[in-house]
C-alpha cells in the first residue's frame, strides 16, 4: 500500500515537473523567435522516454503552415553521428572497413518528403527563403531528413546499444587523435563537451536554411533536440537547448568572467582557426581584454592589446 503511495506521489512529481519545464520552453521558444523568424521544433526525452515535443512558428511562411511536432527539417551535419553509427555497424560486421571509399545520396532536394519544412535565411532584417542547394553534394554533412522526436528515438536507441554494441558506442565518444598527437573533443561524428560540469555528446547542423542540434547528457538520462528552418546568427539552437538544459537539470547561470588570455597564445590565433556548423573564430588586431562572445562579438586578450577574436558566422 505504501509503495502503491509512493508511486503516485512521484508520478504527480514527475508531471508536474514536466508541465513546468513545458511552459519554461514556450517562454524560451517565444523568445528565439521573436526576431526576423520562421520555426522551430523542440523536444526532450528523461530516461529514453520523450517528455515533451512542440511546434512553434512556421515550416513554410507563405502558406502559413505551422510546425508541430511531425514536422520533418533536414538535419545538417546530424547526420555525421548517424552515418558513422552506421559505417561502425557495417565495420563490426565485417562487411566495411574504416579505409574504404563510400558514397551514398539519402535526403535528396528532388526527393518528396510528407511535412518537410521550408529553409529561410535573414538579410537586412528580412526573411527570405534559403537558395537551392543540392543536398546529395551534401552527403553525410546533411543528407537526413527527422523530426526531433526522430532524434530524441535516434539517441535512446544508440544509448540502449540496439544499434552499436557498447563498446563501439565508446569508440564513437572518445576524443580523437589526430597526426601530431593532438586530441580533439570530436569521435565518430559525435561532438563531445561539457556543461557546468556534465557530460555532452551529440552534433549540430547548419545548411540550406535549417540550422539543428541534437544534445544527450548520457550521466543525466537527458536529450534535447532542436531544429529550425531559419539560418539566422541571432536565433541559436544550441542556445535554445542550453537554455532547456539549464531549466530541466536545474543549473543556474554563472556570470561571465573575463579571463587573461598569455599573448603567446592569441599570436597562434592568426586567421581564422576554428571553423564549424557555429562559425567561424578569427584573431584581429584589437584592443586588449578577454571574454567569451556570442556571434559578432570580440574577444580581446587583457594582456595582448594588440590582438582580438571575434566569431563571426558565414
Amino acid at each position: 500500500m505504501k509503495s502503491s503511495f509512493a508511486g503516485i506521489l512521484l508520478t504527480v512529481w514527475c508531471g508536474a515537473a514536466n508541465a513546468q519545464l513545458a511552459e519554461h520552453v514556450d517562454r524560451i521558444a517565444h523568445d528565439a523567435l521573436s526576431g526576423p523568424s520562421a520555426g522551430m521544433s523542440v523536444a526532450v526525452a528523461r530516461g529514453g522516454r520523450t517528455i515533451l515535443a512542440r511546434g512553434y512558428g512556421l515550416a513554410n511562411v507563405e502558406d502559413s503552415v505551422a510546425v508541430t511536432p511531425e514536422t520533418v527539417f533536414h538535419i545538417d551535419s546530424i547526420s555525421k553521428n548517424i552515418l558513422a553509427a552506421a559505417v561502425l555497424q557495417l565495420v563490426d560486421e565485417g562487411k566495411l572497413s574504416l579505409d574504404d571509399d563510400v558514397t551514398a545520396s539519402l535526403c535528396n532536394a528532388r526527393m518528396i518528403v510528407p511535412h518537410l519544412a521550408t529553409g529561410y535565411a535573414a538579410e537586412g532584417g528580412v526573411l527570405t527563403r534559403a537558395p537551392f542547394i543540392s543536398w546529395s553534394l551534401a552527403w553525410s554533412a546533411g543528407s537526413v531528413c527527422a523530426t526531433a522526436t526522430d532524434l530524441l528515438t535516434w539517441e535512446a536507441a544508440l544509448d540502449s546499444g540496439r544499434v552499436v554494441p557498447p563498446e563501439t558506442l565508446a569508440l564513437m565518444r572518445t576524443p580523437t587523435t589526430v597526426a601530431d598527437g593532438t586530441k580533439i573533443d570530436y569521435g565518430f561524428g559525435t561532438r563531445l563537451g561539457a556543461f557546468d560540469g556534465r557530460r555532452i555528446v551529440g552534433h549540430t547542423g547548419s545548411g540550406g536554411g535549417f540550422r539543428s542540434v541534437l544534445m544527450s547528457f548520457p550521466d543525466d538520462h537527458l536529450t534535447i533536440a532542436v531544429l529550425m528552418n531559419m539560418d539566422n546568427p541571432s536565433q541559436s539552437p544550441l542556445a535554445v537547448a542550453a537554455q532547456i538544459a539549464r531549466e530541466a537539470l536545474g543549473i543556474t547561470p554563472k556570470p561571465m568572467a573575463e579571463q587573461p588570455v598569455p599573448p603567446e597564445e592569441l599570436a597562434e590565433l592568426a586567421g581564422v582557426v576554428f571553423d564549424s556548423d557555429d562559425g567561424h573564430v578569427e584573431n584581429f588586431a584589437g584592443r586588449g581584454k578577454a571574454a567569451l562572445p556570442r556571434s559578432g562579438r570580440e574577444v580581446r586578450g587583457r594582456h595582448a592589446p594588440d590582438r582580438t577574436v571575434r566569431i563571426r558566422r558565414p
